[in-house]
């Protein structure tokens, strides 16, 4: 499953940039942009339906190879607590609304003693 980190959406841009002159790009790095070439949602789309539909404020977001296609992965957190909610990335549709069941959660939201 590839997975495309916020950060690295915008690093995609300056490496790009700066790595113009480079002829070739390392596999992971060409899978990527090109799974980003595939969205057509616009990532801040992906975070205010997310929001929306949650109920929740977005954390994290990625971009994986879900179903044969992109989708935007994000995560939020809202009352319920950590909501992890699949949007696909060429139509917008919500795929998936659930709990955040991955271990790398937030400090304080999983993993409390009660």
């Amino acid at each position: 499953m590839n997975k495309l980190p916020l950060i690295a959406l915008a690093a995609l841009g300056v490496a790009g940039a700066a790595a113009a002159g480079v002829a070739t790009a390392r596999p992971a790095e060409s899978e990527d942009a090109a799974l980003l070439a595939r969205a057509t949602v616009p990532i801040a789309t992906a975070i205010s339906t997310a929001e929306t539909e949650s109920h929740g404020r977005a954390v994290e977001v990625s971009l994986e190879e879900e179903h044969g296609g992109p989708a935007w992965i994000v995560t939020t957190v809202a009352a319920a607590g950590d909501i992890s909610v699949e949007i696909d990335a060429r139509t917008g549709a919500v795929k998936e609304i659930g709990p955040d069941d991955e271990d790398e959660g937030h400090e304080g939201h999983e993993g409390a003693d009660d």
